[in-house]
């Protein structure tokens, strides 16, 4: 029993144990209770989704009953169209290419829902529940992400001063998006989460790890991914900051020359010791690539044992490949594209926490590579300061656990509304401090 106020007991005792709100996990995560509309029949389902830039993840619910009916994820077909924010925007431009990036995660989309009602029908079936109805969908994105689905121009995020064409909140009817589907009816309702700003759309992020509600401790909030988002709320307040900063594809194994998915195959963590490389390898086989979470592991021990300096540079100056496993190796370049990217993220953690009176401080991470990471290897290659280590939150994908309460209770949508008027976007270009920040973030 979580307490919504404080999240660390089951009754907040500055509260005079009037708030008795208890929390319910969805996909892992602590969110406030949610409402239900029991009258709603049985077999009418909802489908949450997270359009991440890398990886669309999806969840499934029967509506008058909370009943988790599916939940997965599929990497994003758009990578084909660049893999991050900023290629993607580039390549939405045209009309053409707007409408080639919106077709690919609407079709996309409607595959998903399509795999969710099949699987829906084997499990109504078991129970005589009738045929699965799809009624609601709402989503989840960063402002690129959710922009590109609607259909709306990214003009504004490709150049300063940053702006958006919608901010959204918005509901809408599955037939102004999905057309005459034969998946999804025309008249299923449409949620469209709301951006905090340009490039930071984790208005759900932070409601599912209870920003906006005031607390002793300063929350923060990291969704590590290829766009990273960033956002505090002080101790005691309910305005909130926050940022982003392009930390590109290296966490999620792109932009490394042997990286990958975390998947079947993949390095996910590294030791070394007695001048040799032990690797745990994803389902036990042979590896044959590296994910995010290994690279960190990687990095970090060859922080600690000396085979990179402080610098990034191999010790070893006759070494072009450092070997680890089989046939997968970490080249000087894939140092560097680690130390650019985890700069971003300790940057942008040291910016915020500079802004805000001195508190405690708890961070959650968040995002497929945020909520796997070893807080040790993070502080050891200075990806996230140490200030921040004692209060760790692994905190699993907190844009869908927000998007499914915002799905299942439309109540929970006026607390989504709520946290965006109290954010407050902070361009780190604009921050005479960020430069000299990065380039000291990108030693180890």
């Amino acid at each position: 029993m979580i307490c919504r106020r404080c999240r660390n007991c089951g009754l907040c005792p500055d509260s005079g144990g009037a708030e008795k709100k208890l929390s319910v996990a969805v996909d892992g995560i602590l969110i406030p209770k949610l409402t239900y509309d029991s009258s709603l029949p049985k077999n009418e389902l909802g489908i949450a989704v997270d359009i991440g830039t890398t990886t669309i993840a999806c969840s499934a619910f029967v509506l008058a009953t909370g009943e988790l009916v599916s939940s997965f994820g599929e990497k994003n077909m758009q990578i084909k169209y660049g893999s991050d924010v900023v290629s993607r925007i580039a390549f939405s431009m045209t009309q053409e290419g707007l409408k080639k990036l919106q077709d690919t995660v609407v079709h996309q989309i409607e595959k998903m829902a399509e795999r969710v009602l099949g699987e829906a029908s084997i499990k109504f079936a078991q129970k005589r529940s009738g045929r699965p109805m799809l009624s609601r969908i709402a989503l989840a994105g960063n402002s690129a992400m959710e922009s590109l689905f609607a259909g709306c121009s990214c003009g504004g995020l490709s150049s300063f001063p940053f702006s958006l064409q919608s901010e959204f909140g918005c509901t809408f009817f599955a037939g102004e998006i999905f057309g005459d589907s034969s998946v999804i009816p025309n008249n299923c309702s449409v949620y469209l989460a709301p951006l905090a700003g340009p490039f930071v759309g984790a208005v759900c992020s932070m409601a599912a790890c209870g920003f906006g509600i005031k607390g002793s401790k300063s929350r923060f909030l990291a969704d590590i991914g290829t766009n990273c988002e960033i956002c505090v709320c002080p101790a005691g307040q309910e305005k909130i900051l926050c940022t982003s900063t392009s930390a590109g594809p290296a966490f999620e194994g792109f932009g490394i020359e042997c990286g990958g998915p975390a998947s079947e195959g993949s390095i996910v963590k590294v030791e070394y010791g007695g001048g040799v490389f032990s690797c745990r390898v994803f389902g036990g086989g042979t590896a044959e690539s590296i994910s995010g979470t290994g690279l960190l592991s990687a990095m970090a021990e060859f922080k600690r044992n000396g085979i990179v300096d402080s610098f990034g540079s191999f010790a070893d100056e006759s070494m072009e490949k450092i070997y680890l496993c089989g046939s997968v190796y970490i080249t000087r370049r894939d140092v560097r594209n680690f130390q650019l990217a985890k700069a971003s993220v300790g940057a942008g953690l040291e910016i915020l926490s500079g802004k805000i009176p001195h508190s405690e401080k708890q961070l959650f991470l968040s995002g497929g590579f945020g909520s796997k990471l070893d807080v040790g290897d993070a502080v050891e290659t200075a990806m996230i300061p140490v200030e921040f280590s004692s209060d760790v939150v692994f905190a699993g994908n907190t844009s869908l656990a927000g998007i499914s309460a915002a799905l299942l209770d439309e109540h929970f949508r006026n607390d989504l509304s709520s946290i965006k008027r109290n954010c407050t976007v902070i361009d780190l270009a604009c921050e005479n401090k960020f430069q000299d920040v990065f380039i000291s973030s990108l030693n180890f």
